[in-house]
Protein backbone atom coordinates (compact mmCIF):
# COMPACT_ATOMS: atom_id res chain seq x y z
CA UNK A 1 0.00 0.00 0.00
CA UNK A 2 1.80 3.37 -0.98
CA UNK A 3 1.97 6.22 1.23
CA UNK A 4 1.05 9.87 -0.15
CA UNK A 5 2.43 13.18 -0.35
CA UNK A 6 0.87 16.03 -0.23
CA UNK A 7 2.78 19.34 -1.31
CA UNK A 8 1.55 22.78 -0.15
CA UNK A 9 3.44 25.59 -2.45
CA UNK A 10 2.30 28.56 -4.04
CA UNK A 11 4.94 27.44 -6.55
CA UNK A 12 3.63 24.61 -8.32
CA UNK A 13 2.79 26.64 -11.29
CA UNK A 14 -0.65 25.40 -11.72
CA UNK A 15 -2.13 28.93 -12.78
CA UNK A 16 0.10 28.54 -15.85
CA UNK A 17 -2.06 25.40 -16.73
CA UNK A 18 -5.54 27.04 -16.20
CA UNK A 19 -6.81 25.98 -18.86
CA UNK A 20 -6.32 22.24 -17.62
CA UNK A 21 -6.78 22.27 -13.80
CA UNK A 22 -8.20 24.55 -10.79
CA UNK A 23 -5.62 26.28 -8.99
CA UNK A 24 -8.08 26.20 -5.82
CA UNK A 25 -8.57 23.09 -5.76
CA UNK A 26 -6.75 19.54 -5.57
CA UNK A 27 -3.57 19.14 -8.04
CA UNK A 28 -3.29 15.27 -8.42
CA UNK A 29 -0.86 13.06 -9.94
CA UNK A 30 -2.40 13.87 -13.62
CA UNK A 31 -1.70 17.14 -12.63
CA UNK A 32 1.55 17.00 -11.93
CA UNK A 33 2.50 15.26 -14.89
CA UNK A 34 1.32 18.14 -17.15
CA UNK A 35 3.25 20.39 -15.28
CA UNK A 36 6.46 18.80 -15.75
CA UNK A 37 5.91 18.18 -19.17
CA UNK A 38 7.68 22.29 -18.77
CA UNK A 39 10.23 22.45 -16.53
CA UNK A 40 10.83 26.13 -17.82
CA UNK A 41 7.56 27.29 -15.78
CA UNK A 42 8.84 25.89 -12.40
CA UNK A 43 10.19 29.22 -10.41
CA UNK A 44 11.17 26.96 -7.63
CA UNK A 45 13.89 24.63 -9.38
CA UNK A 46 14.15 22.41 -5.84
CA UNK A 47 10.35 22.34 -6.00
CA UNK A 48 10.57 20.87 -9.42
CA UNK A 49 13.53 18.43 -8.85
CA UNK A 50 11.59 17.46 -5.48
CA UNK A 51 8.03 16.49 -7.54
CA UNK A 52 9.87 15.28 -10.51
CA UNK A 53 11.87 12.20 -8.32
CA UNK A 54 9.30 11.38 -6.14
CA UNK A 55 6.66 11.13 -9.53
CA UNK A 56 9.95 9.13 -11.48
CA UNK A 57 10.11 6.38 -8.49
CA UNK A 58 6.44 5.81 -8.09
CA UNK A 59 6.89 5.03 -4.36
CA UNK A 60 4.35 7.60 -3.66
CA UNK A 61 0.74 8.95 -4.49
CA UNK A 62 1.49 12.44 -4.98
CA UNK A 63 -0.95 15.46 -4.64
CA UNK A 64 -0.58 18.84 -4.00
CA UNK A 65 -2.35 22.76 -3.13
CA UNK A 66 -1.13 26.06 -3.68
CA UNK A 67 -2.47 27.55 -0.81
CA UNK A 68 -2.39 25.78 3.17
CA UNK A 69 -5.82 27.14 3.17
CA UNK A 70 -6.97 25.57 0.20
CA UNK A 71 -5.57 22.48 1.42
CA UNK A 72 -7.28 22.79 4.98
CA UNK A 73 -10.89 23.53 3.08
CA UNK A 74 -10.66 20.57 1.25
CA UNK A 75 -9.44 18.00 4.13
CA UNK A 76 -12.53 19.65 6.30
CA UNK A 77 -14.85 18.83 3.21
CA UNK A 78 -13.46 15.66 2.18
CA UNK A 79 -11.78 12.21 3.65
CA UNK A 80 -8.17 12.99 2.67
CA UNK A 81 -5.06 11.87 4.79
CA UNK A 82 -2.16 12.18 3.29
CA UNK A 83 0.94 10.71 5.21
CA UNK A 84 4.02 13.73 3.98
CA UNK A 85 2.69 17.08 4.23
CA UNK A 86 5.64 18.78 2.47
CA UNK A 87 5.19 22.21 3.41
CA UNK A 88 6.29 25.98 2.41
CA UNK A 89 6.31 28.21 4.78
CA UNK A 90 6.20 31.58 2.77
CA UNK A 91 2.63 31.45 1.06
CA UNK A 92 1.40 34.33 -1.01
CA UNK A 93 -1.96 35.83 -0.61
CA UNK A 94 -2.80 33.43 2.77
CA UNK A 95 -5.44 34.83 5.36
CA UNK A 96 -4.26 33.51 8.45
CA UNK A 97 -0.02 33.19 8.88
CA UNK A 98 2.01 29.73 8.65
CA UNK A 99 2.32 29.23 12.21
CA UNK A 100 -1.94 28.70 12.58
CA UNK A 101 -1.82 27.36 9.43
CA UNK A 102 0.70 24.65 10.60
CA UNK A 103 -0.90 24.11 14.00
CA UNK A 104 -4.01 23.30 12.68
CA UNK A 105 -2.47 20.48 10.61
CA UNK A 106 -0.94 19.35 13.42
CA UNK A 107 -3.61 19.06 15.20
CA UNK A 108 -6.51 18.01 12.62
CA UNK A 109 -4.13 15.06 10.70
CA UNK A 110 -1.56 12.37 11.82
CA UNK A 111 0.76 13.10 9.12
CA UNK A 112 4.48 13.97 9.11
CA UNK A 113 5.46 17.67 7.99
CA UNK A 114 8.63 18.46 6.38
CA UNK A 115 8.72 22.12 5.69
CA UNK A 116 10.40 22.93 2.94
CA UNK A 117 11.42 26.42 2.29
CA UNK A 118 13.62 28.58 1.76
CA UNK A 119 17.02 29.55 3.56
CA UNK A 120 16.09 33.27 4.72
CA UNK A 121 13.36 31.63 6.61
CA UNK A 122 15.11 29.38 8.78
CA UNK A 123 16.02 31.35 11.60
CA UNK A 124 11.77 32.24 11.87
CA UNK A 125 10.99 28.56 10.86
CA UNK A 126 13.10 27.11 13.68
CA UNK A 127 11.94 29.81 16.42
CA UNK A 128 8.15 28.85 15.94
CA UNK A 129 8.86 25.19 16.09
CA UNK A 130 11.12 25.10 19.28
CA UNK A 131 8.63 27.30 21.25
CA UNK A 132 6.42 25.46 23.92
CA UNK A 133 3.32 25.92 21.46
CA UNK A 134 4.84 22.99 19.39
CA UNK A 135 6.21 20.33 22.31
CA UNK A 136 4.23 17.79 21.54
CA UNK A 137 4.60 18.03 17.89
CA UNK A 138 8.36 18.00 17.79
CA UNK A 139 8.45 14.34 16.73
CA UNK A 140 6.56 14.68 13.53
CA UNK A 141 8.37 17.90 12.62
CA UNK A 142 11.33 18.90 10.47
CA UNK A 143 12.92 22.21 8.40
CA UNK A 144 14.50 21.25 4.95
CA UNK A 145 16.26 24.51 3.60
CA UNK A 146 15.69 24.72 -0.34
CA UNK A 147 18.66 26.12 -2.26
CA UNK A 148 21.29 23.62 -0.50
CA UNK A 149 22.96 21.25 -3.05
CA UNK A 150 21.56 17.95 -1.80
CA UNK A 151 18.12 19.47 0.00
CA UNK A 152 15.80 17.67 -2.43
CA UNK A 153 17.63 14.35 -1.94
CA UNK A 154 17.66 14.53 2.14
CA UNK A 155 14.25 15.43 2.26
CA UNK A 156 13.22 12.37 -0.21
CA UNK A 157 15.65 10.37 2.39
CA UNK A 158 13.93 11.75 5.76
CA UNK A 159 10.72 11.26 4.28
CA UNK A 160 11.80 6.92 4.04
CA UNK A 161 12.89 6.80 7.47
CA UNK A 162 10.08 7.88 9.06
CA UNK A 163 7.72 6.06 6.95
CA UNK A 164 9.85 2.96 8.19
CA UNK A 165 10.22 4.22 11.89
CA UNK A 166 6.87 5.84 12.83
CA UNK A 167 3.73 4.11 14.30
CA UNK A 168 1.08 6.29 12.42
CA UNK A 169 2.86 6.70 8.86
CA UNK A 170 3.52 3.18 8.92
CA UNK A 171 0.10 1.35 9.80
CA UNK A 172 -2.10 4.73 9.23
CA UNK A 173 -3.41 4.16 6.06
CA UNK A 174 -4.28 0.37 6.85
CA UNK A 175 -6.09 1.13 9.64
CA UNK A 176 -8.07 3.66 8.37
CA UNK A 177 -9.11 1.90 5.47
CA UNK A 178 -9.67 -1.25 7.43
CA UNK A 179 -12.05 1.36 10.00
CA UNK A 180 -13.51 2.70 6.78
CA UNK A 181 -14.12 -0.99 5.94
CA UNK A 182 -15.66 -2.50 9.05
CA UNK A 183 -18.50 0.71 9.55
CA UNK A 184 -19.42 -0.14 5.85
CA UNK A 185 -20.05 -3.58 6.32
CA UNK A 186 -21.92 -2.79 9.43
CA UNK A 187 -24.07 -0.32 7.65
CA UNK A 188 -24.40 -2.52 4.67
CA UNK A 189 -25.93 -5.46 6.98
CA UNK A 190 -28.17 -2.16 8.39
CA UNK A 191 -29.16 -1.13 5.07
CA UNK A 192 -32.85 -2.44 5.68
CA UNK A 193 -33.76 -1.10 8.77
CA UNK A 194 -35.44 2.09 9.76
CA UNK A 195 -34.01 4.25 12.62
CA UNK A 196 -37.15 2.72 14.63
CA UNK A 197 -36.40 -0.36 13.99
CA UNK A 198 -32.64 0.06 14.93
CA UNK A 199 -33.67 1.72 18.09
CA UNK A 200 -36.44 -1.35 19.15
CA UNK A 201 -34.18 -4.18 18.05
CA UNK A 202 -30.90 -2.98 19.41
CA UNK A 203 -32.25 -2.12 23.09
CA UNK A 204 -30.41 -4.75 25.43
CA UNK A 205 -30.27 -2.51 28.16
CA UNK A 206 -31.79 1.07 28.45
CA UNK A 207 -29.58 2.49 26.42
CA UNK A 208 -29.87 2.12 22.89
CA UNK A 209 -27.36 4.29 21.83
CA UNK A 210 -25.04 2.37 24.18
CA UNK A 211 -26.60 -1.03 22.71
CA UNK A 212 -25.28 0.34 19.39
CA UNK A 213 -21.69 1.46 19.67
CA UNK A 214 -21.25 -1.67 21.58
CA UNK A 215 -22.20 -3.32 18.43
CA UNK A 216 -20.32 -1.70 15.94
CA UNK A 217 -16.93 -1.24 18.48
CA UNK A 218 -16.79 -5.46 18.52
CA UNK A 219 -16.97 -5.86 14.74
CA UNK A 220 -14.60 -3.09 14.68
CA UNK A 221 -12.40 -4.57 16.78
CA UNK A 222 -12.67 -7.47 15.29
CA UNK A 223 -11.64 -5.96 11.28
CA UNK A 224 -8.72 -4.56 12.97
CA UNK A 225 -7.28 -8.05 14.28
CA UNK A 226 -7.19 -9.46 10.75
CA UNK A 227 -4.20 -6.45 9.85
CA UNK A 228 -0.93 -7.58 9.17
CA UNK A 229 0.84 -5.22 12.02
CA UNK A 230 4.30 -6.91 11.19
CA UNK A 231 6.94 -4.88 13.24
CA UNK A 232 4.63 -5.25 16.18
CA UNK A 233 5.69 -8.57 17.02
CA UNK A 234 9.59 -8.11 18.24
CA UNK A 235 10.53 -8.69 21.47
CA UNK A 236 10.31 -5.90 23.92
CA UNK A 237 13.37 -3.68 24.39
CA UNK A 238 12.12 -2.09 27.60
CA UNK A 239 14.67 0.36 28.92
CA UNK A 240 16.27 1.76 25.90
CA UNK A 241 15.26 4.98 23.90
CA UNK A 242 13.12 5.53 26.51
CA UNK A 243 10.98 9.43 26.11
CA UNK A 244 9.06 9.46 29.62
CA UNK A 245 7.16 12.66 28.00
CA UNK A 246 5.96 10.54 25.06
CA UNK A 247 5.25 7.70 27.39
CA UNK A 248 2.87 9.57 29.45
CA UNK A 249 1.33 11.47 26.44
CA UNK A 250 0.48 7.24 25.22
CA UNK A 251 -0.43 6.33 28.07
CA UNK A 252 -3.04 9.32 28.70
CA UNK A 253 -4.38 8.61 25.81
CA UNK A 254 -4.67 4.98 26.33
CA UNK A 255 -6.17 5.53 29.88
CA UNK A 256 -8.55 8.04 29.78
CA UNK A 257 -11.30 9.68 27.17
CA UNK A 258 -10.73 13.19 26.74
CA UNK A 259 -13.25 16.19 26.67
CA UNK A 260 -13.07 16.25 22.66
CA UNK A 261 -14.16 12.72 23.10
CA UNK A 262 -17.01 13.00 25.51
CA UNK A 263 -19.69 15.59 24.21
CA UNK A 264 -23.36 14.79 25.19
CA UNK A 265 -23.12 16.26 28.67
CA UNK A 266 -24.16 12.69 30.48
CA UNK A 267 -22.63 11.88 34.14
CA UNK A 268 -20.60 8.53 33.93
CA UNK A 269 -19.31 6.13 36.10
CA UNK A 270 -15.26 6.52 35.78
CA UNK A 271 -15.48 10.11 35.07
CA UNK A 272 -12.72 12.93 36.57
CA UNK A 273 -14.02 15.62 37.84
CA UNK A 274 -12.55 18.31 39.67
CA UNK A 275 -14.69 20.78 42.09
CA UNK A 276 -13.34 23.78 44.05
CA UNK A 277 -9.57 22.78 42.72
CA UNK A 278 -10.21 19.02 44.07
CA UNK A 279 -10.46 16.29 41.81
CA UNK A 280 -12.84 13.41 42.61
CA UNK A 281 -13.45 9.97 40.71
CA UNK A 282 -17.02 9.24 40.43
CA UNK A 283 -17.94 5.47 41.42
CA UNK A 284 -22.25 5.31 41.03
CA UNK A 285 -23.18 3.15 38.61
CA UNK A 286 -24.51 4.21 35.33
CA UNK A 287 -27.82 2.27 35.59
CA UNK A 288 -28.09 4.57 38.83
CA UNK A 289 -27.11 7.91 37.14
CA UNK A 290 -29.24 6.85 33.76
CA UNK A 291 -32.15 7.55 36.77
CA UNK A 292 -30.69 9.17 38.94
CA UNK A 293 -32.86 10.94 40.96
CA UNK A 294 -35.50 7.87 41.17
CA UNK A 295 -32.40 5.58 41.70
CA UNK A 296 -29.76 7.62 43.67
CA UNK A 297 -32.12 10.30 45.76
CA UNK A 298 -29.68 13.03 44.13
CA UNK A 299 -26.87 11.59 45.94
CA UNK A 300 -23.10 10.69 43.35
CA UNK A 301 -20.91 9.26 44.75
CA UNK A 302 -17.16 9.43 43.93
CA UNK A 303 -13.78 9.64 45.94
CA UNK A 304 -11.08 12.01 45.68
CA UNK A 305 -7.80 12.23 44.47
CA UNK A 306 -4.42 13.24 46.36
CA UNK A 307 -2.09 14.64 43.79
CA UNK A 308 1.16 12.76 44.24
CA UNK A 309 3.84 15.90 44.60
CA UNK A 310 6.20 17.68 46.59
CA UNK A 311 4.53 19.78 49.09
CA UNK A 312 1.29 17.66 49.45
CA UNK A 313 1.68 17.31 53.19
CA UNK A 314 -1.93 15.98 53.80
CA UNK A 315 -1.17 13.35 51.12
CA UNK A 316 2.47 12.55 52.94
CA UNK A 317 0.76 12.90 56.42
CA UNK A 318 -1.65 9.62 55.43
CA UNK A 319 0.86 7.32 53.94
CA UNK A 320 3.43 8.09 57.07
CA UNK A 321 0.56 6.76 59.76
CA UNK A 322 2.56 3.31 59.64
CA UNK A 323 5.64 3.52 57.25
CA UNK A 324 8.99 5.95 57.36
CA UNK A 325 9.10 8.62 54.38
CA UNK A 326 12.50 6.79 53.67
CA UNK A 327 10.73 2.67 53.72
CA UNK A 328 7.93 4.18 51.19
CA UNK A 329 10.89 6.45 48.93
CA UNK A 330 12.42 3.45 48.02
CA UNK A 331 9.77 1.22 45.94
CA UNK A 332 6.59 3.63 45.30
CA UNK A 333 5.28 2.11 42.30
CA UNK A 334 2.65 0.52 41.17
CA UNK A 335 2.67 -2.69 38.21
CA UNK A 336 -1.16 -1.96 37.37
CA UNK A 337 -4.18 0.13 38.21
CA UNK A 338 -5.47 -2.56 40.36
CA UNK A 339 -2.23 -4.49 42.11
CA UNK A 340 -0.98 -3.43 45.28
CA UNK A 341 1.45 -0.74 45.99
CA UNK A 342 4.72 -1.50 46.94
CA UNK A 343 5.11 -0.67 50.93
CA UNK A 344 1.25 -0.05 52.04
CA UNK A 345 -1.28 -1.38 52.69
CA UNK A 346 -4.02 -2.86 49.73
CA UNK A 347 -6.35 -1.09 47.89
CA UNK A 348 -5.04 2.27 47.15
CA UNK A 349 -4.41 2.77 43.99
CA UNK A 350 -2.56 5.58 41.63
CA UNK A 351 -4.41 7.20 38.58
CA UNK A 352 -0.74 8.27 36.19
CA UNK A 353 -0.81 10.66 34.04
CA UNK A 354 -3.93 12.40 34.17
CA UNK A 355 -3.79 15.90 31.84
CA UNK A 356 -3.16 19.19 34.07
CA UNK A 357 -2.53 23.11 32.83
CA UNK A 358 -0.56 21.64 29.82
CA UNK A 359 1.62 18.75 32.01
CA UNK A 360 1.11 14.98 33.29
CA UNK A 361 0.35 14.73 36.63
CA UNK A 362 0.12 11.73 39.08
CA UNK A 363 -3.17 10.82 41.79
CA UNK A 364 -3.24 8.33 44.59
CA UNK A 365 -6.85 7.54 45.42
CA UNK A 366 -7.97 5.83 48.61
CA UNK A 367 -11.18 3.77 47.74
CA UNK A 368 -12.37 3.61 51.61
CA UNK A 369 -12.33 7.77 51.64
CA UNK A 370 -15.80 7.81 49.79
CA UNK A 371 -17.94 10.80 49.74
CA UNK A 372 -20.84 11.88 48.36
CA UNK A 373 -22.50 15.26 46.93
CA UNK A 374 -26.51 15.76 47.17
CA UNK A 375 -27.45 17.11 43.61
CA UNK A 376 -30.30 19.13 43.48
CA UNK A 377 -33.13 17.90 41.11
CA UNK A 378 -34.40 20.13 38.28
CA UNK A 379 -37.65 21.80 38.51
CA UNK A 380 -39.64 19.10 36.43
CA UNK A 381 -43.22 16.85 37.15
CA UNK A 382 -42.33 13.68 39.26
CA UNK A 383 -42.64 11.32 36.35
CA UNK A 384 -40.42 13.25 34.82
CA UNK A 385 -37.76 13.52 37.37
CA UNK A 386 -37.66 9.88 38.26
CA UNK A 387 -36.63 8.74 34.25
CA UNK A 388 -33.92 11.44 33.41
CA UNK A 389 -30.09 11.01 34.00
CA UNK A 390 -28.03 13.11 36.04
CA UNK A 391 -26.14 15.85 33.19
CA UNK A 392 -23.19 18.16 33.84
CA UNK A 393 -25.73 20.71 33.41
CA UNK A 394 -27.05 19.86 36.60
CA UNK A 395 -23.85 19.90 38.70
CA UNK A 396 -22.63 23.59 39.59
CA UNK A 397 -18.92 24.45 40.00
CA UNK A 398 -18.04 21.00 38.72
CA UNK A 399 -16.15 19.94 35.94
CA UNK A 400 -14.79 17.43 33.67
CA UNK A 401 -11.42 16.28 33.21
CA UNK A 402 -11.76 13.35 31.66
CA UNK A 403 -12.80 9.68 31.96
CA UNK A 404 -11.32 6.37 32.65
CA UNK A 405 -11.58 3.85 29.46
CA UNK A 406 -11.98 0.15 28.95
CA UNK A 407 -10.42 -2.50 29.36
CA UNK A 408 -9.20 -0.51 32.51
CA UNK A 409 -12.33 0.99 34.11
CA UNK A 410 -14.30 -2.03 35.33
CA UNK A 411 -11.96 -3.74 36.86
CA UNK A 412 -10.80 -0.14 38.91
CA UNK A 413 -14.22 -0.01 39.77
CA UNK A 414 -14.48 -3.59 41.20
CA UNK A 415 -11.34 -3.58 43.18
CA UNK A 416 -12.07 -0.49 44.67
CA UNK A 417 -15.92 -1.90 46.03
CA UNK A 418 -13.67 -5.08 46.87
CA UNK A 419 -11.62 -2.67 48.55
CA UNK A 420 -14.80 -1.12 51.00
CA UNK A 421 -16.75 -4.31 51.13
CA UNK A 422 -13.60 -6.10 52.89
CA UNK A 423 -14.15 -9.17 51.32
CA UNK A 424 -11.25 -11.74 52.66
CA UNK A 425 -10.41 -14.27 55.20
CA UNK A 426 -8.63 -14.67 58.63
CA UNK A 427 -4.87 -15.18 57.74
CA UNK A 428 -3.48 -18.97 58.81
CA UNK A 429 -1.34 -19.39 61.89
CA UNK A 430 2.06 -19.95 61.10
CA UNK A 431 1.98 -23.06 61.90
CA UNK A 432 -0.98 -23.84 59.68
CA UNK A 433 1.25 -22.28 56.83
CA UNK A 434 4.25 -24.27 57.63
CA UNK A 435 2.49 -27.86 57.65
CA UNK A 436 0.24 -26.61 53.80
CA UNK A 437 4.65 -25.94 52.76
CA UNK A 438 5.87 -29.45 54.06
CA UNK A 439 3.06 -31.48 53.00
CA UNK A 440 3.27 -29.92 49.72
CA UNK A 441 7.12 -30.28 49.31
CA UNK A 442 7.16 -33.82 48.13
CA UNK A 443 5.51 -32.86 45.03
CA UNK A 444 8.41 -31.26 43.64
CA UNK A 445 10.75 -33.67 44.59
Amino acid sequence: MKQSICILDDYLPAERFAEFMNTNELLNRNNLKHMLTKEEEWGDKDLLRFVKSVYEKNDFLISGFTSHEFFLKYCEESPFVPDIVVFDWDINGQTDESKANLIEVLESLHCFIAIFTNADKENEVTGVIQSPEFKDYTGRLILIKKNEADCVEKLIQIIEERIESNFSLKFGKMLINKSNESINKALVELGNATVNQIEDYFKITNDSKKDLIDFLGERYKFHLKSLDYKGLDTPLNEGNDTNSELVKRIWNYRLYLSLNDIQDNTVRKGDIIEKKHQLYLIISADCDLSFFWNKNFGQLNLIPLHKISKGNESLKSKLTLTKSAGDLKKNFTQSSLTNKINEISEGPFILPFIRRNGSFENYLCFPKEIEHITVNHPEISKDNLKKIALKYSSLEDINLICSISEPFLTPLISHLLNTIYGYGTPDYPKIVKDTIMNDSKPLFE
